[in-house]
C-alpha cells in the first residue's frame, strides 16, 4: 500500500512545483511590461476623438450644415430633487459652439433673455444669455464667441445657476463632469471641419 501511495505522493509535489513555477514566471512576465509615457499634447486630441461625434451630412443636418457635438450632461438641481436638466454642446460648420439646454420641468418659462450663470471654483461667475424665443418647454440656445469660449475654459466651472419667471435653478458639476465640460468646449472650439 505504501508502494502505490509514494508515486502519488511524488506526482502531487512535481505538479505543485510545475504549476508554483509556472505562476512565477507569468508574474515576472507582467512585471517586465513596460507603459509607454503618454504624450500630453496628443491626450486632448486622444480625449476628443473618444467624445465628439461628426454627424454624416447624409444622415442629418442643422439648417443644412454638418455639426459634431458630445455626450449630453444630466443634471439634478441642487435645490430641489424633481427638477432635471441636460446640457449638450453642438457645433455647426461655420459657426461657434452652441450649448443646449433642456430644463425638465413641468412649465418651465424660460423668456429670450433669461440668463444661464456659471459658477467657477475660485467663486468667479460668467453669464450667458439665452437667444432662443420665449418658450414654457424649458427649452434654452447659448451661443458662445470666442470670448465667451474664452472665460468658461480658464477656470473649472462648480455649478450652473439658471434663472427662469418661477424660480432659480443651481445644478452642481462633479470634478470629473467639469473637467469633461472644459475639453468638450475645448474640442468643439478646436475641431477642423473637413
Amino acid at each position: 500500500m505504501t508502494s502505490k501511495i509514494i508515486p502519488i505522493f511524488i506526482l502531487f509535489i512535481f505538479s505543485f512545483t510545475v504549476a508554483q513555477k509556472q505562476e512565477q514566471t507569468q508574474n515576472a512576465k507582467k512585471t517586465e511590461v513596460k507603459i509607454k509615457p503618454r504624450n500630453p499634447k496628443d491626450t486632448l486630441q486622444e480625449y476628443c476623438e473618444r467624445r465628439v461625434t461628426v454627424m454624416d451630412p447624409k444622415e442629418k443636418t442643422l439648417d443644412k450644415k454638418v455639426f459634431i457635438y458630445t455626450q449630453p450632461y444630466y443634471l439634478r438641481s441642487h435645490n430641489s430633487d424633481t427638477d432635471y436638466m441636460s446640457l449638450q454642446l453642438v457645433r455647426r460648420k461655420g459657426n461657434e459652439v452652441i450649448i443646449y439646454v433642456k430644463l425638465f420641468v413641468f412649465n418651465a418659462c424660460i423668456k429670450k433673455d433669461d440668463v444661464l450663470e456659471f459658477s467657477f471654483i475660485n467663486d468667479s461667475r460668467y453669464d450667458l444669455k439665452n437667444t432662443f424665443d420665449i418658450n414654457c418647454d424649458g427649452n434654452i440656445v447659448l451661443q458662445l464667441n470666442e470670448k465667451d469660449i474664452k472665460n468658461i475654459t480658464k477656470v473649472l466651472a462648480k455649478n450652473f445657476r439658471l434663472y427662469s419667471f418661477q424660480k432659480d435653478y443651481v445644478f452642481q458639476l462633479t470634478d470629473e463632469e467639469a473637467m469633461n465640460f472644459k475639453k468638450d468646449i475645448e474640442c468643439l472650439h478646436w475641431y477642423k471641419f473637413k
